[in-house]
């Protein structure tokens, strides 16, 4: 592409008015990520022109592909009044209405507009909004000789267009050490959506849930809750409250709880580059006070097939070190690793594995391990009305500079879900 685009700058250097080669020099600009520059050029030529159909749309696909979903369906909108018989721009907007979480809208969007692109598009939003059934179930083991399988099946029914109701019911089966425990939650949750793209707060999705929990006899209620906003284009921020039970077989015998209060922030720094950081503060029943903070910084390197690289760090400390009750429960702990993932399509099938590599310590006992992840994903339409995806993954800081198998604490998990809209 560079030597395409030098031929296009010679074409324009040759004669400024020649309008197909500034069309070809701010595609491929738009093309290579060079979206400032392919702004620049659609922005100069709309100005001319504020008729220019290519211009105008290539403006606003240089906004949804940096990022800035809010502006893109802003200028798409514009597009469609302007030239309402073109499905392609139609099919745009929806894309850009979907990437900016505006699902409802997207398949309003779509109504009546053929293709494949649009097809596409609107039996994702189906699964992923429309009135069905989940199933999901895990299986995992540990290096504590802790099992735990457990079965969920959600039905989730919207009342309109941002309303939407939900009810789930898990059941866990834990084996550890030739002890067993089962357990079961059942969970009501509620969510909206408030704003616009255009809103002076933008979008704001606030969700409740409440529920109880039953292991063996022994009930707790279940409550949590969390708003996502995004206030404006680039810019994510999560808010979440909610208890839990420690799933091991120790930790349910002494019936212990975990209730926390967090928040996140999620920036686009880059066209490529993300970056996140969250902050949270726990307390179990015995008063023990733990702090989190987690931290990432994920870059994209190519596009196809899509391939990230990054780094994550996380670490918690704990107010009271020396209780034991089951649960994890070091002074302070601290790992850093760096990340990478690859997403591709092949055989009607979506593939994604991630890895990590780093380090972890923890105190008081000092010790400092190598730690390693990774995760294989693959999912898959199934008609129109059905998604199934199957995942498997394991991490591990049984390794260190001197043996690559040694002591440590290892997981192994996997699952699948299936989900089906009528």
């Amino acid at each position: 592409m560079p030597e395409a685009l030098a031929e296009y700058q010679k074409l324009i250097a040759a004669d400024a008015g020649d309008l197909q080669a500034r069309y070809g020099e701010a595609r491929l600009l738009l093309w290579m990520d060079r979206y400032a520059e392919a702004e620049q050029r659609y922005q100069a030529m709309r100005r001319e022109n504020p008729d220019d159909k290519e211009a105008t749309i290539g403006l606003a696909r240089t906004y949804n592909w940096s990022g800035r979903h809010f502006i893109a369906a802003r200028e798409y909108e514009a597009a469609t009044r302007k030239w309402p018989a073109d499905e392609a721009i139609i099919t745009d907007l929806a894309t850009a209405q979907r990437w900016a979480g505006a699902d409802n809208l997207a398949l309003g969007t779509l109504n009546g507009i053929s293709g494949d692109s649009a097809a596409a598009l609107r039996r994702q939003i189906k699964i992923d909004s429309l009135r069905g059934l989940r199933f999901g179930a895990t299986t995992s083991y540990d290096t504590d000789r802790l099992r735990v399988n457990s079965a969920t099946l959600a039905f989730r029914y919207p009342f309109d267009a941002t309303r939407l109701l939900q009810t789930s019911l898990r059941q866990v089966q834990l084996e550890q050490r030739g002890q067993h425990a089962d357990g079961k939650e059942l969970l009501v949750s509620y969510g909206d959506r408030f704003g616009a793209f255009d809103a002076p707060r933008g979008m704001i999705w606030p969700t409740v849930s409440a529920g109880i929990r039953d292991y063996e006899g022994w009930q707790t209620f279940a409550g949590r809750a969390g708003v996502k906003w995004l206030p404006a284009d680039l810019w994510r921020i999560d808010f979440d409250v909610g208890n839990e039970v420690i799933e091991n077989i120790p930790s349910v015998r002494n019936h212990v709880t975990f209730t926390s209060l967090g928040a996140g922030t999620e920036v686009r720094i880059h066209p490529r580059i993300t970056a996140a950081a969250s902050l949270s503060l726990g307390r179990f029943d015995d008063g023990n006070i733990r702090n989190r903070l987690r931290a990432r910084i994920e870059g994209l390197v190519l596009t196809q097939p899509r391939v990230t690289l990054g780094w994550e760090g996380l670490r918690f400390s704990n107010s009271k070190p020396d209780i034991v009750r089951g649960y994890y429960n070091p002074e302070s702990y601290t790992e850093n690793k760096l990340i990478s993932s690859i997403e591709t399509m092949r055989w009607d099938w979506n593939f994604q594995a991630r890895a990590g590599l780093g380090q972890l310590s923890e105190e008081p006992s000092g010790i400092g391990r190598g730690i390693y992840s990774w995760e294989l994903h693959a999912w898959r339409y199934i008609r129109d009305s059905v998604n199934l995806r199957l995942y498997v993954g394991r991490s591990d800081s049984a390794f260190n500079s001197s043996t690559m198998f040694g002591s440590g604490y290892a997981r192994s998990y996997g699952g699948i879900d299936l989900t089906i809209i009528f």
